[in-house]
């Protein structure tokens, strides 16, 4: 069985600069031939989402809420998995039955806002 072991969360200023560059300097693809969302999100909408990041986004606040949670790490099939454990407070029936939150398809500070440390 491969060992479960802690992940230190952080992002270097170098890094996130690094990342508001890219983010600046993304190429879009020419404009959608459709009006609605058939074809993925609208050009301008994307736009304005990398916008915020390169510019407004606060990075440092994101970082610090997924510092404040237990991150642990595991290898699978020989990749290092990242996740978050939380365990549920004690059973409360009102509540409902616990949650079991996978986020593999774009980043935990998704998922993040459901858990509090």
């Amino acid at each position: 069985m491969t060992a479960v072991r802690p992940f230190q969360v952080g992002f270097s200023d170098a890094e996130l600069a690094d990342l508001r560059k890219r983010v600046k300097t993304t190429q879009f693809p020419e404009r959608e031939t459709v009006t609605d969302q058939s074809q993925g999100p609208q050009l301008a909408t994307l736009q304005k989402l990398a916008r915020y990041w390169a510019t407004d986004y606060d990075w440092r606040k994101i970082e610090a809420k997924l510092k404040a949670l237990p991150n642990l790490v595991t290898e699978i099939d020989g990749l290092d998995i990242h996740f978050i454990h939380v365990r549920r407070r004690p059973c409360r029936p009102a509540l409902g039955p616990p949650l079991q939150l996978f986020c593999g398809h774009s980043c935990q500070g998704e998922c993040a806002f459901l858990v509090t440390p």
